[in-house]
């Protein structure tokens, strides 16, 4: 469960991503002092958006529904404690499970497969088979949400029977990019989807690539394009 203020901090810095994107070089050195802010009046400032009415979406929380994404916040036990080490930690992590299955699905180990759109045939091939096979070993996968690389880990753990996480850039119970609506349905079933923007909010590609960069999920293994990177589960380079 998050708390009313980190709730009500992730909906502003959602609603403030487009005058972001205006005034700030999307790139990791430029975005994570920025996310790194906990108070609400220095995120405004940082975004040059001191009104609050000229926001194009509303910087207030949703009413909590049935139907909404579940939500868990620095604060929260069930949130991932390498993640909450990190100074640009989101404020809330939105899920479209409950706390208890997020915390069931990182308690055992997992992995990162981490693709590029553009790939070869033996790309799609390998990293098929290598979620298949870490699937069936009982890990679970964590990956982006395109048509690239990081769909086939998905399309391969699943394929296995296995579980897997995706983190997406838009509201978790929304299908980024549309073309894999029927991919986004499987893995919030067998799965997760995990996003830093609240109920409705559109995809913003930068959010939660900075993380990924940054390693804050716990991961035993993180398989990047032409390297491996292996380190104890939470530690950071």
């Amino acid at each position: 469960m998050a708390c009313p203020e980190c709730h009500r901090h992730s909906t502003l810095l959602a609603a403030l991503a487009p005058a972001i994107e205006r005034t700030t070089p999307l790139t990791r050195q430029s975005l994570l002092p920025l996310l790194a802010l906990k108070n609400d009046e220095q995120l405004r400032h940082a975004a040059k958006t001191a009104n609050p009415r000229k926001l194009p979406h509303r910087a207030e929380p949703p009413p909590a529904t049935n139907n909404a994404p579940q939500a868990t916040c620095r604060h929260d036990h069930a949130y991932p404690l390498a993640l909450a080490q990190l100074d640009s930690a989101p404020a809330v992590l939105h899920t479209t499970c409950d706390t208890d299955r997020l915390t069931q699905l990182l308690a055992g180990p997992t992995v990162a497969l981490i693709g590029d759109r553009h790939h070869t045939g033996y790309g799609h091939q390998a990293t098929f088979a290598l979620a298949c096979d870490l699937a069936t070993a009982g890990v679970t996968l964590i990956s982006g949400l395109h048509q690239g690389l990081d769909g086939i880990a998905h399309h391969g753990a699943l394929h296995a029977g296995g579980h897997t996480i995706a983190v997406t850039g838009s509201a978790p119970e929304i299908p980024y990019p549309r073309q894999l609506e029927h991919l986004h349905r499987r893995i919030a079933t067998c799965g997760a989807i995990v996003s830093e923007l609240p109920v409705d909010f559109a995809s913003r590609r930068w959010i939660g690539r900075v993380h990924w960069e940054d390693q804050g999920w716990p991961l035993d293994l993180c398989v990047l394009p032409g390297f491996y990177l292996a380190r104890p589960s939470g530690s950071r380079p």
